[in-house]
């Protein structure tokens, strides 16, 4: 946190949620509770100070603007990484996504471009394919209700190549999914 009202220099362990954000907004603004749920949540009261304090604040760029068309200078000897691949690579790459909602796009697919533009010819690492597949499989299954949705996914052996032949339910190796 930070702003004049937060303490400056105080350790705070009390864990908060975005309810205790919630409630803390609306007792800075005078505000009734919405519903039971803020009514009950305690106010972040001891991370603020009744009266501002004397404070400024100087932001940090993140180190990957500096490699964009901002008219930012980078500071003398800071090591900038270059992208690995311009917006038009990008848009190429994902031209045929329909990014229009997030159960239309190909999860399966995005990830292996993003990793082939990221990593270049790197291989995924064994297992993470294996336990993204069962996972999201399971999670459609239990949306849809329907087994036969996991027939769309475009699954991924553990080196990363891809098999865009339709899988039945528990066939898929990967999966191991029950029937």
């Amino acid at each position: 946190m930070a702003g004049a009202y937060v303490k400056q220099g105080a350790l705070v362990s009390t864990q908060y949620n975005t309810v205790n954000f919630v409630r803390t907004m609306e007792e800075v603004l005078g505000l009734p509770p919405m519903n039971l749920n803020d009514a009950l949540a305690q106010p972040m009261a001891d991370i603020f100070n009744q009266k501002p304090s004397n404070w400024s604040f100087t932001a940090t760029v993140p180190v990957g603007l500096y490699s964009t068309t901002l008219p930012i200078t980078a500071p003398v000897g800071l090591l900038v990484p270059k992208p690995t691949h311009t917006g038009e690579y990008w848009a190429r790459a994902t031209k045929s996504m329909d990014f229009t909602s997030e159960d239309r796009m190909d999860f399966a697919e995005y990830n292996h471009i993003l990793w082939k533009g990221l990593m270049g010819n790197r291989p995924i690492p064994p297992g993470r394919a294996a336990r993204t597949c069962a996972r999201t499989a399971r999670s459609f299954w239990r949306i849809t209700g329907d087994p036969t949705y996991i027939r769309r996914f475009v699954h991924q052996d553990q080196l990363g190549s891809k098999s865009r032949v339709p899988v039945a339910w528990g066939s898929c190796a990967h999966c191991r999914i029950p029937r």
